[in-house]
């Protein structure tokens, strides 16, 4: 587990050092192997200290990049520590999930989808750069040869409960698996910043003010993976299927930025695809939260990446 107290101390003195006045004694609101995030109250406002593990420290950087290049809609970072895997932050307001536990008002994440959407085409000028800056190397031209190096991580697959056969299956899998790329890159939408695990509960709102955060599963990749991700979301926890009337104002909001780049009905087509993919590219990432001391604790995490393997095989057509 991550040891924070250090990172503490150091906010203590670099609040101090920056005028502000500290009310109450921090407290710790998540406590994760991969991330630990404390509240510090101060006269001047609510602010988070964020700690990392290595695999999720670039982070800060990210964050300084895209606010560097104009965007808006992110966490406004006042300080980072690189040496400590740590940065503070502004409060930026409440959790859409918990907005929308007591009444799925879809103008919400509707908002919070297209400004996502407008957030991922600005930066699409900038994925070199982003590349540099640290963020993970997913595009789909990559993604075959990461998923034939994954599948033979035998320990972390055979620890997650996939039994020889299944094994076997993953392997049979890889060439339809390399076509499914192709055929998705062929559609012609440019890859981009992918948030990695883009969901309303890394969502805020404030007032008319919406924050994306919680980018230390970012990657440049195929952008429609986090649609996908969110819509997988909206159906776990909010009962928001296929068949519900406010799916279809969901996917629209998302998809209309990129009509630009492909008619609707080729964006729909790309979507099933990348729906897809994207069960892989969320195993790929799942990895590393496993690789963070102290997920041994964690028994409720066990299966995620063998349940993605599974769908993504019996998914495709």
């Amino acid at each position: 587990m991550i040891d924070a107290n250090s990172s503490v101390e150091w906010a203590k003195k670099t609040l101090i050092h920056l005028g502000y006045v500290i009310e109450y004694e921090p407290e710790m609101v998540r406590n994760m192997p991969w991330s630990q995030v404390i509240r510090f109250y101060t006269t001047q406002g609510i602010l988070y200290l964020k700690t990392s593990a290595a695999p999720f420290a670039n982070e800060a950087n990210l964050l300084t990049f895209l606010a560097d290049i104009g965007l808006e809609a992110i966490p406004k970072i006042i300080a980072m520590n690189p040496a400590k895997n740590c940065f503070l932050m502004k409060e930026a307001g409440k959790n859409l999930r918990a907005s929308l536990k007591d009444k799925y008002d879809v103008f919400l994440p509707a908002q919070a989808l297209s400004k996502y959407a407008a957030m991922q085409i600005q930066c699409i000028p900038y994925t070199k750069d982003l590349l540099k800056v640290g963020v993970n190397d997913w595009r789909l031209h990559n993604l075959p040869k990461l998923y034939l190096h994954f599948i033979q991580n035998k320990a972390l697959l055979e620890e997650e409960g996939l039994s020889v056969v299944k094994l076997q299956k993953c392997h049979d899998f890889y060439p339809k698996f390399i076509l499914l790329c192709e055929t998705l890159s062929n559609f012609g939408i440019p890859e981009t910043l992918e948030h990695g695990d883009f969901q309303d509960n890394n969502i805020l709102i404030k007032a008319t003010q919406v924050t994306i955060h919680d980018f230390g599963d970012a990657s440049i990749t195929h952008p429609f993976f986090s649609l996908a991700s969110f819509l997988n979301s909206a159906q776990r926890h909010h009962g928001i299927h296929e068949f519900d009337e406010r799916y279809p104002v969901l996917f629209k909001e998302y998809m209309k930025p990129w009509e630009s780049y492909l008619t609707e009905e080729k964006c729909i087509k790309a979507f099933k695809i990348a729906k897809n993919i994207g069960r892989f590219v969320f195993a790929l990432s799942f990895a590393r939260i496993k690789s963070c001391p102290g997920i041994e604790n964690f028994p409720e995490y066990k299966g995620y990446i063998s349940e993605a393997l599974k769908q993504l095989i019996e998914n495709t057509d």
